[in-house]
């Protein structure tokens, strides 16, 4: 799994967090946990992430702050799903403003998530070990 892509996950609630990776674990790329957006920032700084799943409320910074900042700093080319309770509209346009890619409901289904996470990547051709083929959902 060493040319696996990496996955930045932040949720504030643990188990979400947990479990988010462990999902994105069973299809073969590498997820990297934070609790919150502080120590997300601080983690990304010891890799390059390719994909951010990152919950919008966060208790320190907006998530969407999050993301322009992780964006920043790694690039544009990085890739922000949004992972949220919010399901309003106005959340959905904060988000696509601040270049989120996708934008997911909680709860979420592991295999919306894992189809999302797959199809970001596929189209920036970042190795995976399960090539199966998923189809994205867009904000």
């Amino acid at each position: 799994m060493h040319n696996a892509a990496r996955v930045l996950v932040v949720d504030d609630n643990e188990d979400v967090a947990v479990m988010l990776g462990d999902a994105i674990d069973m299809i073969g790329y590498r997820s990297y946990v934070a609790l919150d957006a502080t120590s997300a920032l601080q983690l990304a700084e010891s890799f390059a992430p390719d994909v951010a799943l990152l919950d919008l409320g966060l208790p320190d910074l907006d998530g969407c702050e999050l993301g322009r900042r992780l964006q920043a700093r790694h690039g544009k080319q990085l890739f922000l799903v949004a992972v949220t309770a919010w399901s309003d509209a106005a959340h959905r346009r904060a988000a696509h403003a601040a270049g989120f890619h996708a934008y997911l409901v909680k709860p979420v289904k592991i295999a919306d998530v894992q189809a999302v996470v797959r199809a970001l990547l596929a189209s920036a051709r970042v190795p995976e070990r399960d090539a199966a083929p998923a189809v994205a959902s867009s904000l």
